[in-house]
């Protein structure tokens, strides 16, 4: 025998053991590691010279892999590897194997001709194989090909064919029609409509109710709460008193629909509660209906709430469900003639079964549906069925469920269903391997959401916020989270580049959701529209008017907006009108708009001609039009100044790679996965093209969830360790705790990209939620407790890299060293009360005299009260660039009453004899009112100034959030509360640092590590809590 024979013998062997291991692992059920076994062999096969048998060993091994993918439900891949095989080999029994498990894939991505036409083969082979059979018969259940997707036709046989697989269809009452439902009340069920159609008979309240809904539906929250201001239409404790009429039943529920719908939910609640006893005795039956389900609507808000904090309870399911069969049984035995109704009521004890994954009962209350009415229009049924079904991963039966509910989708107008709808096909693309389809759906989305819910409120209100937590927020990290499944299945098929471009995809969407959580306070807009206006060629003397309605109202204030090439400003007129009477008065004046951007509108000509207009629209903006030289305008409306004008610029400048300075990075820390699966995705971004990418696992680390969240609340409460301290009491234990857990948190954070780092010194952190509360300056880089992150890196945060890239890109063509008035506020004294509750009896002035005797320029304001700082702020519009220091008392977790905000925190300022308690707070409420974008830098060198008492997704709402939102771009503040001296060493070696002429960014860091040196403040305790957030690139000169 010779040794080519011989080494050919042991090829074979090897790759028969490969073969035999991969076959234990697929009857283990371990399909990946099976893969990994047969890849092995196959690349074996390149050394056996016998084609015959080399062709008959790549059959079956190919027929193995296809398998393992047919079980991980990668179809496509599948497929591909089945017609391999048939290529390879005319064995019959590989071969029927092999069309059999072909047919499966085809069934499978709904190519119900394709799986036929392989069953069929299947049994020409074996006429009794009993799977084809039974594929055939599954075929034709749901057959739906004759017809073009899309159309009534495809949709109505796709329903047909879902429910007489998934109900008991023979006893199945529906009706058949392609013309939708005519509703009264929009963006509810066709039963629900009709049954608030019988209980507000008066056209006032169903006018509003209409009102409530259009608004609400497109987040306009505020807008809504104002409308009803405006028509006295508000919550009164009054409501719960009232005698109990069915006039008092009706007033009582559509108060309650109304709070529920501006999401004020528990309040809605309360109105309900109040009422219980009375609905079960004395209202009507399509009163006591509404009740029920208005109280059902409450409760799952509520439950939404409770579980994103992390506190979710079945008990308010188990209510809800109680409360739904209720509604059920009254409508069946009470309102039998209302079908409509029993469908949706179903429909909801599905959504709560599929919610508590009791997938038997979900089966049990499809077997009881006796009425669907007509199918092709009960979008939300098929949305709750498309996620069962997706969730037993029954892919065929889930991609009809959705070919259902996208005939309809669109006409309903239901913005969060509609998103709902893209999340759902986005996993259907990606099951498919679709990854345009897929990139696709998540577009539709950002498109979606940015006409309606981020046109429509500012991002800080307690509604939007609520709104961003729960939904928006979970959509996007459900989208980021895709994105990176198809990369690892992408990278297991060494399709790297594919990967790559995957990893991009999920960092924009995990962009794109923080910045949504900023992106239309007002402030932050007029950022965005500096960027855009400066990329805009107007000629000399020339100038687009655009014409707006104050904030985001269709009635209301009128403001002009003038743009030209070197200035842009706003202009408030007082004018007053709604979005429908602005473009009929400015009809005659209104041009469209053309790429040369020419201006054929001479002012003194429409004051010739139209000279009511002139009056009401130029007259109020004559001066500065005179002042700049104005001659030639252009009047557009402002969807097309928008759309038309800065619309192509702003996509220009996003094509552009980021502006990242050398040895400087962005670093984003996700939380999408980490207290569902305990992952947090970790991106490096060098540029648009250039991201690195990595998975911490907590597991890889010994931790669960919850342990890794304590363990950040520990760090961030912070002590010190001076043993002379007496009034700090811990252990020992704790402060090796302390230490152990610095340096446990590098090791997971910073250990898997410090080899993409190598070359950085400055970092800019993005993180969300609990990772905020991260002390990342103080985390310890080595075991001899002496070298920290903040020794090796320059550390700033950001609110996300979009935002930052607006700022910077602000920042060009601008002067590199900004001089700026420095303003120094503190207090000496406070209200009594807070002296007496709080300790606060003590002076704050120390840091008046320190910067003076440093001699740093700036102006004091020692005792700075409510009024002062108000005037300072209210001023900002039109002074000149300045920095805002405050060194007084705050408080991060007070939040004003009755404001629309989220927000926390307030300052405690100087309190003057007889002054109510109320007046010596300014609220970051109140400060996120304002237009501080002339404030540089916000100093807030005080308690716990970047917490609120809240978190959100896009971070933390408390003061230095006020500063952020009013348009300020920097901001340093404080995690926990500080001494004062620690404070005062920290102003006064920071502006020495500004002085001398470095950035901001580069001050800060030198600032930390002066203090960490001195002797007295070596705890990362004193030095830890300072943080940098926003732009620190800028360069500010104290004016003299």
């Amino acid at each position: 025998m010779t040794s080519t024979t011989t080494n050919e013998s042991g090829i074979i062997n090897t790759i028969i053991k490969f073969k035999d291991n991969g076959n234990k692992l697929v009857k283990a059920e371990q399909y990946d590691d099976a893969i990994d076994e047969y890849d092995k062999a196959v690349q074996q096969l390149q050394f056996v010279t016998n084609e015959g048998q080399c062709a008959g060993l790549n059959a079956v091994l190919y027929l193995n892999l296809a398998y393992c993918n047919l079980k991980l439900q990668r179809y496509v891949t599948c497929i591909s590897f089945c017609d391999d095989v048939l290529k390879l080999t005319d064995d019959k029994n590989i071969r029927e194997k092999c069309l059999y498990r072909r047919g499966e894939a085809n069934r499978c991505l709904m190519h119900i001709d394709r799986a036929l036409q392989d069953f069929r083969a299947v049994l020409e082979i074996t006429s009794t194989n009993k799977g084809a059979l039974d594929g055939i018969a599954r075929c034709k259940t749901i057959q739906i090909i004759p017809f073009e997707n899309g159309t009534a036709e495809y949709a109505e046989v796709s329903a047909h064919g879902l429910l007489s697989a998934l109900c008991c269809y023979n006893r199945l009452e529906y009706i058949t029609s392609n013309v939708p439902p005519d509703l009264m009340f929009p963006f509810v069920s066709e039963g629900l409509s009709l049954l608030m159609e019988m209980v507000f008979t008066d056209d006032l309240k169903s006018g509003t109710l209409i009102n409530v809904m259009e608004a609400t539906n497109f987040g306009a929250f505020s807008r809504t709460e104002k409308m009803l201001l405006e028509h006295n239409i508000i919550y009164d404790e009054n409501i719960t008193n009232q005698s109990c009429n069915e006039m008092a039943f009706t007033e009582a529920l559509f108060h309650a629909i109304v709070q529920r719908r501006v999401l004020k939910y528990r309040k809605a609640l309360e109105i309900l509660e109040s009422k219980k006893e009375q609905f079960s005795t004395s209202s009507t039956i399509p009163q006591r209906l509404l009740f029920l389900l208005e109280k059902c609507f409450c409760l799952k808000l509520i439950r939404l709430e409770e579980s994103t904090n992390g506190k979710g309870s079945a008990e308010h399911s188990i209510c809800t469900i109680d409360l739904l069969r209720e509604a059920t049984e009254i409508c069946q035995i009470s309102l039998n003639t209302l079908k409509e109704l029993v469908i949706d009521i179903q429909t909801l004890i599905i959504e709560e079964y599929f919610q508590q994954k009791q997938a038997s009962m979900v089966y049990e209350e499809l077997s009881r549906l006796v009425y669907i009415g007509n199918p092709i229009f009960q979008t939300h049924f098929w949305l709750q069925i498309a996620k069962h079904q997706l969730s037993e991963k029954r892919m065929l039966e889930f991609i009809a469920c959705l070919a259902v509910a996208g005939y309809a989708i669109l006409n309903d107008d239901n913005v969060l269903q509609i998103c709902d709808y893209y999340l759902l096909s986005a996993k259907a693309h990606l099951y498919e391997g679709d990854y345009d389809g897929f990139v696709g759906c998540r577009e539709k989305t950002d498109r979606l959401l940015t006409e309606t819910l981020f046109k429509n409120d500012y991002s800080s209100t307690a509604a939007f916020v609520f709104q961003y937590k729960t939904m928006i927020a979970a959509w996007y990290d459900e989208y980021e989270a895709l994105c990176i499944d198809f990369s690892r299945r992408s990278r297991k098929k060494n399709c790297n580049l594919q990967a790559e471009k995957l990893e991009r995809e999920a960092f924009r969407t995990a962009d794109w959701r923080i910045s949504r959580g900023y992106v239309t306070e007002e402030m932050i807009l007029a950022h965005c529209f500096e960027l855009q206006s400066k990329t805009v060629k107007i000629p000399e003397n020339c100038a687009y008017l655009t014409y707006k309605i104050s904030g985001f109202y269709n009635k209301g204030k009128i403001d002009c907006l003038i743009f030209a090439t070197e200035f842009h400003d706003l202009v408030r007129t007082d004018l007053d009108m709604d979005k429908e009477k602005l473009l009929e008065r400015l009809a005659p004046i209104l041009n469209d708009v053309n790429k040369e951007h020419t201006f054929e509108q001479n002012i003194d000509e429409i004051k010739s001609k139209y000279p009511a207009l002139y009056k009401d629209f130029l007259t109020p903006i004559e001066a500065f039009l005179n002042e700049h030289k104005i001659f030639n305008v252009k009047i557009v409306s402002s969807d097309d100044f928008y759309r038309k004008v800065l619309g192509m610029q702003t996509k220009q400048l996003s094509e552009k790679d980021l502006l990242i300075p050398p040895e400087h990075c962005y670093i984003q820390y996700s939380s999408c996965t980490l207290k569902t699966n305990g992952t947090i995705y970790c991106y490096v971004i060098f540029g648009r093209q250039n991201i690195k990418f990595e998975i911490i696992d907590l597991k890889e680390h010994n931790l669960r969830v919850d342990q890794f969240l304590d363990n950040i609340t520990f760090l961030a409460e912070g002590f010190n360790e001076r043993p002379d301290d007496n009034s700090i009491d811990k252990s020992d234990t704790d402060v090796e705790k302390w230490t152990r857990l610095r340096k446990e948190f590098f090791k997971i954070l910073f250990e898997p990209i410090m080899v993409h780092l190598k070359q950085i010194k400055c970092i800019q952190i993005i993180a969300e939620e609990e990772l905020l509360y991260i002390p990342f300056s103080s985390l310890l880089i080595s075991d001899d407790d002496e070298k920290y992150l903040i020794d090796i890196f320059e550390i700033s945060f950001v609110l996300s890299a979009g935002f930052d890239q607006l700022y910077q890109l602000n920042s060009l063509n601008k002067e590199s060293n900004v001089s700026c008035q420095l303003e120094v506020f503190t207090t000496e004294t406070v209200h009594p009360e807070f002296e007496e509750e709080y300790g606060l009896d003590y002076s704050l002035v120390e840091i008046i005299e320190k910067l003076q005797h440093e001699q740093i320029p700036f102006t004091p304001h020692s005792s700075a009260t409510k009024e002062e700082v108000e005037i300072f702020l209210k001023s900002r519009i039109h002074s000149k660039p300045s920095i805002f220091h405050y060194a007084g008392h705050t408080f991060y977790d007070e939040q004003q009453v009755q404001s629309n905000y989220a927000l926390s925190g307030c300052m405690i300022l100087q309190y003057d004899n007889g002054k109510e308690r109320l007046d010596t707070m300014l609220y970051s409420n109140q400060i996120a009112n304002y237009d501080l974008r002339n404030i540089r830098l916000a100093v807030l060198n005080s308690c716990s100034t970047l917490k609120g008492s809240s978190l959100t997704r896009s971070g933390h709402l408390g003061l230095a959030r006020g500063f952020i939102i009013a348009g300020v771009s920097t901001v340093v503040a404080t995690t926990i509360d500080l001494e004062t001296n620690i404070s005062v060493e920290f102003a006064k070696r920071f502006y020495k640092y500004l002085q001398e002429g470095l950035t901001i960014s580069c001050s800060f860091t030198r600032t930390i590590r002066d203090l960490k040196e001195l002797k007295d403040y070596r705890s990362p305790d004193y030095w830890g809590p300072f943080v940098l957030f926003g732009c620190g690139f800028n360069k500010l000169n104290i004016d003299t």
